[in-house]
């Protein structure tokens, strides 16, 4: 009996080395499965990171491109509810001393509210006007007498519109104005029309009215009328009718 007792702590030791070493053994592969659970795990979240900043990214390109849209389809509501402002004017010759009138909307929106005055400068520029460095003060009865105002019209895009309206045609060259609004504002057109027995043609000044002051916008000059003659037969200022002026 104390044979067997001696040979079983003799191998104690063993059991136990035994014993310790399948415990570590055990213990470091479960220390690696949840190393590689852990890391499968992180490079799941990594990945699921990756997409999900891919998908914020594409989202982000989603909303610029939708701001874009949005900012445009803004301004084309708000260009289709102002309408146009380019209203182009040409002239035909209906009869030997008359010239037929006709508007054109050049742009790809409507025109909305036209109000167009035609006003014969060959005649104004004869009335009895007072000028100065800022205005022109116009005797009242001539320019009311020398000045036609058309009935109020829309456009469609690329449209024409011929006005009632007729202009006469005393001489080569046909001296006017035509004084435009729309919903986008007001200009002046000054206009000089040659007359030719085969075609009409035209130079123009564009001024806008800003703040009660005429504002120079454009010239087409083909016919290469001087800078002397535009200032013998046109104003370039606004106008202040003088009350009592006959």
């Amino acid at each position: 009996m104390m044979l067997i007792l001696i040979i079983l702590a003799s191998l104690l030791p063993g059991i136990l080395a035994v014993t310790q070493y399948f415990d570590n053994e055990k213990k470091e592969k479960e220390a690696t499965k949840n190393e590689i659970e852990l890391k499968t795990k992180i490079d799941s979240l990594n990945k699921n990171n990756s997409l999900l900043a891919d998908q914020i990214s594409s989202l982000s390109k989603d909303n610029v491109k939708l701001s874009n849209q949005l900012t445009e389809t803004s301004l084309l509501l708000n260009s289709n509810v102002k309408g146009g402002k380019e209203v182009d004017i040409v002239a035909f010759k209906t009869s030997i001393d008359q010239l037929t009138i006709s508007a054109k909307n050049n742009s790809h929106y409507p025109i909305y509210d036209i109000q167009v005055v035609i006003l014969d400068y060959d005649a104004i520029m004869k009335c009895n006007n007072i000028v100065n460095a800022e205005s022109v003060y116009i005797d009242r009865k001539c320019y009311m007498a020398n000045m036609q105002i058309v009935p109020t019209f829309n456009m469609s895009p690329k449209n024409e519109t011929q006005l009632p309206n007729k202009l006469p045609i005393k001489g080569e060259l046909v001296n006017c104005a035509f004084q435009i609004k729309t919903r986008n504002g007001i200009i002046l057109r000054q206009t000089i029309f040659k007359i030719t027995p085969k075609k009409i043609e035209q130079s123009y000044r564009i001024y806008e009215l800003v703040d009660e002051k005429l504002i120079f916008k454009e010239e087409k000059n083909p016919l290469k009328i001087s800078e002397e003659y535009w200032n013998a037969h046109f104003y370039s200022q606004p106008y202040i009718y003088m009350q009592g002026m006959e």
